[in-house]
């Protein structure tokens, strides 16, 4: 299939994950079986252990590598982005949850629809919303659009 993405790496890192959870499982039960503060299972939870953060290391190193090589598209990032109607969330804080979604739902999840809708509704300047809404900020963590 063409532009297809080899997952072996991400697959390699859950299948090194997955042996690491594992060994935990091993490590508590070994290390709930010791007798007046000894415990003859010590040899198996220093190697488990070892062989967990030996596991983690090549699993970090092999995603670092992966994801260095990753380019994202921006143009198709956005224009993705663009056709979401999740875009449009900053918008709530304005008009509210219940005024965006059912002129959302009215104008069958038309982007375009819905933005000329509202800002002919409340009397909004529609270039101005298309700022707020297109604004770099919206998609980082914790925005505040007002």
């Amino acid at each position: 299939m063409p532009g297809k993405v080899n997952p072996v790496i991400p697959e390699y890192v859950i299948q090194l994950s997955l042996s690491v959870t594992s060994f935990d499982n091993i490590i508590t039960h070994a290390s709930s079986q010791g007798n007046f503060e000894l415990n003859h299972l010590t040899p198996a939870i220093i190697h488990y252990t070892l062989k967990s953060i030996d596991f983690l290391k090549k699993a970090s190193y092999s995603l670092m590598n992966y994801i260095k090589l990753i380019e994202a598209d921006i143009n198709k990032c956005e224009e993705n982005l663009l056709k979401s109607f999740t875009i449009i969330t900053p918008l709530i804080d304005i008009l509210g949850y219940t005024e965006v979604s059912q002129e959302l739902k009215k104008n069958n999840y038309d982007l375009e629809k819905t933005l000329l809708s509202l800002s002919e509704k409340h009397n909004l300047n529609y270039k101005e919303m298309i700022k707020k809404i297109k604004s770099n900020k919206s998609a980082g963590l914790g925005y505040i659009i007002k």
